[in-house]
Order: structure tokens, then sequence, then C-alpha cells
């Protein structure tokens, strides 16, 4: 009987999926996560887990929207096991080793996520606003994936950036630094944060290049895509 539902659950689900009104989806979990959740994750424990119980969602998400490209699902399916277990590992034990695996493969994950979306986005067809919709998903995939790639970093080498105010956890850590990456991404720079590694220094600049050429390559894309359409 748990069998049949299920499958008729996939049997519902599946068409979702290889739409493109799953892009809708997975920019609503981007907003949620990024403007909502992540800022949620520094003010102690219930904020934290809530932060990786949807972080989770948004890694599944992920899996689903590409379902449909075997090759593409199996990796992405290892990679959020992996993802799912070094923060699981780093959530229990928070030892270096833990969260420079948590960073590193959620860094790789978006690194995927960002790579099939965009492929998913710009290929040949109409242009509706759900993939204006990936598109913008595209663009805070990116936002990030610099903030992982920040992260991990900062744990490599603890004086990567300079802070105000030291965070007060690991969790806190990951938020300014999602702040961090996105005012860079969009050159706001407020100068709260300051990447000091050169590491830090040129993963901002390739962040704020990043920020500049994506809109207006994505517009001339989408434009010529049309015109062709």
């Amino acid at each position: 009987m748990t069998r049949g539902r299920g499958s008729r659950v996939l049997h519902y689900l599946t068409p979702f999926w290889e739409t493109d009104r799953s892009l809708t989806l997975l920019l609503g979990l981007l907003l949620l996560v990024i403007f909502v959740i992540v800022p949620l994750a520094g003010l102690g424990r219930p904020g934290a887990l809530l932060y990786h119980s949807v972080f989770v969602l948004l890694l599944l998400s992920g899996i689903a929207a590409v379902a449909r490209t075997r090759a593409w699902f199996r990796v992405l399916t290892v990679v959020v096991v992996l993802a799912i277990g070094a923060r699981a590992v780093a959530l229990v034990l928070p030892q270096q080793e833990a969260l420079v695996a948590r960073a590193a493969v959620s860094m790789i994950f978006c690194a995927l996520l960002t790579f099939v979306i965009g492929e998913r986005v710009l290929r040949r067809g109409p242009i509706n606003h759900y993939r204006i919709q990936g598109a913008v998903a595209v663009y805070l995939l990116i936002g990030v994936l610099f903030a992982h790639a920040y992260d991990l970093v900062y744990q490599l080498s603890p004086g990567a950036f300079a802070f105000e105010t030291a965070p007060g956890n690991d969790d806190e850590l990951v938020a300014r630094l999602v702040y961090f990456s996105f005012a860079t991404l969009t050159t706001v720079g407020y100068g709260d944060i300051t990447a000091l590694h050169p590491s830090a220094r040129s993963l901002a600049m390739l962040e704020a290049l990043l920020g500049q050429l994506f809109p207006a390559v994505l517009i001339a894309r989408l434009v010529g895509l049309s015109i062709r359409g």
C-alpha cells in the first residue's frame, strides 16, 4: 500500500520537475534560504537547525530539478549525500576538518547546480517567465557558491577576513559570509567585512567581475534566443 502511494506521488511530481515550472520552486527556496533562514542561523541552536533543515530541502530540490538528466542526477545525488553527511557531522562535532568538508562539498554542489540550471535556462527554446526566474536563481546560486568558497578559505585560514565584531559561532560566520558575498556580487561593498588573505581577495575580485558580466551576458543571450524563436 505504501509503495503504491509512493509511486502515485512520483507519478504526479515527475512531470512538474520536468517542466520549467520547477525553476519557480527552486527560486523560491533560494530566496527563503538567503533572505530569511540564513540570518536566523546565527541566532542560536534553533535557528541553526532550521537553516540546515531548509538547506537540505534546497539540496533535494536541486536534485529533482535535474532529475530528467540521469548522469547529472547521479552526480548530484552523490554530492548531496556527502553534503548532508558533512553538515550533520559539523553540527554535532564542529571540528575544523568537518567544517572544511562542509564548506567544500556545499561549494561543489552549488557549482554543479549553477552549471546545470544555467544550461537549462540558456538552451534553445521559447523564452518565458519561468526561464527568467531560473536565470535569477542562477545569479543567487553564484552568491551562495562564493559564500561557501569564502567559508572554505576562512576555515583553512582563520585570519582570511576582518570583521568589525568576531562571529559568535560557525553558523553566524556563514551568515556573515553570505552577506559579504552578495555585497561583493552586487559591488556594493560596505566595508564592514574585509578580505585579507590573497585567496579571499582573488575570490572577491572574481565574484565582483561575475556580478557585472553575468547580467549583461544573460540579457544578450536571452534576446538572441527570443529573436531566433
